[in-house]
């Protein structure tokens, strides 16, 4: 993979609605991969990043196709962390937390293991990019370091809760957008999806989700680097 990788949102199979398989919800959660300790930009705010391993994301296409991530947000911090004094630049801001989804297979070749260190970064730069995507007024420094002590910064169950009620947000979001559509029966309707649309309800509320994470990745690929 190249340092002009760029990333996605990644629809997931948790978007469809599990009337029928509720308790498989979270059955294979995400677990941590590493942590990235950064600052954000014009002050000395320590962030850290923990990039997580979930089989629930996709893997890229071919070599150069875009990389899906998925979460990018805030994760409350609890006491009981463990953070070091040493690890926080400065003690009258609290630090910040944030946690990105990836496939295995990325992380088994451009994650904390990764052969080619180049390759690592540039998957972090991503990551970083997509974080601040998500999140507003969030700019990091971009002077990152890959924590050895440990692989996640705060309460794996905190990152579970938050990403728990990310997708039960955009389930609320899809229904909505149902409702929406059905509200305007005589909006027009392409070729392509007449001849693609499903007819029960779980599999419009799908298609939805679809064409809305599509949409809001297109509004977050990075430009390209200058070194790709």
């Amino acid at each position: 993979m190249s340092n002009s990788m760029e990333s996605v949102l990644s629809p997931l199979p948790g978007n469809r609605p599990m009337s029928r398989n509720t308790p498989r919800v979270f059955r294979s959660p995400p677990q941590p991969h590493m942590c990235v300790q950064d600052t954000l930009k014009g002050t000395q705010i320590t962030c850290f990043i923990n990039v997580m391993s979930w089989c629930k994301i996709g893997v890229p296409s071919q070599q150069n196709a875009p990389i899906p991530l998925y979460g990018g947000v805030k994760v409350p911090l609890s006491d009981r962390c463990g953070i070091s004094p040493k690890q926080v630049k400065t003690s009258k801001e609290k630090p910040l937390v944030f946690a990105v989804m990836v496939n295995p297979n990325v992380l088994k070749q451009s994650g904390k293991m990764a052969e080619n260190p180049q390759e690592r970064d540039g998957l972090i730069d991503l990551m970083l990019d997509f974080i601040e995507a998500m999140n507003e007024n969030i700019k990091f420094s971009r002077n990152f370091m890959v924590l050895k002590d440990r692989d996640l910064t705060g309460e794996l169950k905190d990152i579970w809760a938050v990403i728990q009620a990310k997708r039960d947000a955009e389930k609320i979001h899809c229904s909505q957008s149902l409702r929406d559509e059905n509200s305007h029966p005589c909006s027009p309707q392409t070729p392509q999806n007449a001849k693609h649309k499903r007819s029960d309800e779980e599999g419009e509320c799908m298609e939805a989700s679809e064409a809305c994470c599509q949409d809001e990745a297109a509004s977050l690929q990075p430009e390209a680097r200058g070194d790709s």
